[in-house]
């Protein structure tokens, strides 16, 4: 059966993406008929190849927050392959908040490759200074001295930064308030 569906899906794109939405929604359905979720993983990584990272994003999302961790990390493995133009400035946001360093360190790529797309949104992009994870948080305060100019700096952003609940992003808000 492996070797069939990996001959169709290398065959027809069409099928490839059908089959990985499909198996997505197996994973994700409670309750998910194997007890060895990792065999069954293997199964589509090699049947699908190359193909499975056009899963749409809803999917990746679902696996990504999913209760089951090995679900998350195929969640990741498929995000961290992704290319960040796929998500939204506000998903990339909700990323830097992931348990998985590795989906925080995309996440600083993705800010990184898309500063204007990341400006052009400073009330969304600054909520990676929420995130609970001090890798993000301290990622954050050095983009956005780097890269934001006073017209990012909004009151309304500002204000957000000095009612957070971290310090270090308050302290940066209130030095900004006195700047501008």
């Amino acid at each position: 059966v492996q070797k069939k569906i990996k001959m169709l899906a290398e065959k027809s794109e069409a099928f490839a993406v059908a089959l990985a939405d499909e198996f997505a929604q197996i994973l994700l359905s409670p309750p998910f008929i194997f007890r060895d979720n990792s065999e069954f993983l293997c199964f589509i990584e090699d049947a699908l190849g190359a193909k499975l990272y056009s899963l749409d994003t809803a999917s990746v999302r679902r696996l990504l927050y999913s209760s089951r961790k090995e679900l998350r990390d195929f969640g990741a493995r498929l995000l961290t392959a992704s290319h960040p133009a796929r998500y939204t400035c506000v998903e990339w946001t909700q990323f830097a908040d992931h348990e998985f360093k590795r989906v925080r360190d995309w996440v600083k790529t993705a800010y990184e490759q898309n500063v204007d797309e990341v400006r052009a949104h400073p009330h969304t992009a600054i909520e990676l200074l929420q995130s609970r994870w001090q890798d993000s948080r301290e990622f954050g305060l050095k983009f956005f001295m780097t890269h934001f100019t006073a017209r990012e700096w909004t009151s309304d952003v500002l204000i957000r930064l000095c009612e957070s609940d971290y310090d270090e992003v308050q302290s940066l808000g209130f030095e900004l308030v006195l700047d501008f």
